[in-house]
């Protein structure tokens, strides 16, 4: 086990928080974060990576209390894509190379041979060597977001957080992500965590999701146990219908509309709701 999570809770000034969280995190697991607007997946996630402070309970990274490691030894084993970065005029190299900060010995003001052979790894893990000398603020979404992983990348991390990776990006984007991402966990035994809005795409590529309501922690398992019609009606209070992707078998979601409702609620006590 990678990351424990008991009894937490957290959150904001406002007074939203999530409560009583329980779960862990497996080493070399896939876990998304799922849930509708405002149920507190980026709070929680904001919590695991020391954004906020818990109000109760504790967050155990391998055994160890994760406020108690100091930053930059917590930085060499976890890395953090955030859904806001700022870049301002800065290249996409040096930018990558930021990743390799927490390594820098004491006295160490400038990245090293072996730092920059680091991070150009790390450009071309993620296929973004070819825009290394171009200006983050010229990227597209697409190919920010790639540079944002690389430099996590740089990090050399155990464990990999990110809040919404795929958000505002076409599909082929998304998929250019995720695919990384799947590649990064089988090829290198990276362990990740990540906030997704995609049912679809967190049922697919995710080994573990868990899905957050009203602040709690609803259902946690594998896509199987979580995507099925009847949670995932009494969480998005909406009518949707379950099925099988053809092609790999993972539980797929289709939102019903409003004019279609009636006959296919009429038929959930008869076992619709799948197909």
């Amino acid at each position: 086990m990678m990351l424990a999570i008991e009894n937490l809770t957290a959150g904001y000034e406002s007074g939203f928080c999530v409560h009583d969280i329980n779960m862990h995190v497996q080493t070399g697991d896939i876990l998304g974060i799922i849930g509708p607007n405002g149920a507190g997946k980026t709070t929680l996630l904001r919590a695991l990576t020391r954004v906020i402070d818990p109000h109760g309970g504790r967050i155990l990274l391998d055994g160890r209390e994760l406020h108690s490691l100091p930053v930059k030894a917590l930085a060499r084993q976890v890395a953090v894509v955030s859904q806001t970065v700022p870049v301002g005029d800065m290249n996409v190299m040096d930018f990558v190379l930021l990743g390799r900060l927490p390594h820098y010995r004491t006295f160490q003001f400038s990245a090293t041979c072996s730092d920059t052979d680091i991070a150009e790894w790390a450009l071309a893990l993620t296929g973004a060597s070819g825009f290394r000398d171009r200006i983050m603020g010229e990227l597209s979404g697409g190919e920010r977001q790639l540079v944002l992983i690389a430099r996590a990348l740089a990090q050399k991390p155990r464990l990999l957080m990110l809040d919404e990776p795929i958000a505002h990006l076409d599909i082929g984007h998304q998929m250019d992500v995720l695919d990384l991402l799947r590649r990064l966990n089988h090829d290198m035994g990276l362990t990740i965590v990540m906030v997704l809005h995609d049912l679809n795409l967190a049922a697919e590529y995710c080994h573990t999701m868990a899905l957050i309501s009203n602040g709690r922690l609803h259902t946690i398992g594998r896509p199987d146990e979580v995507i099925r019609y009847d949670i995932i009606e009494a969480v998005y209070k909406t009518v949707v219908v379950v099925g099988k992707n053809p092609i790999t078998s993972k539980p797929y979601i289709l939102p019903v509309p409003d004019s279609q409702r009636v006959q296919v609620e009429s038929g959930k006590g008869l076992g619709a709701g799948s197909w």
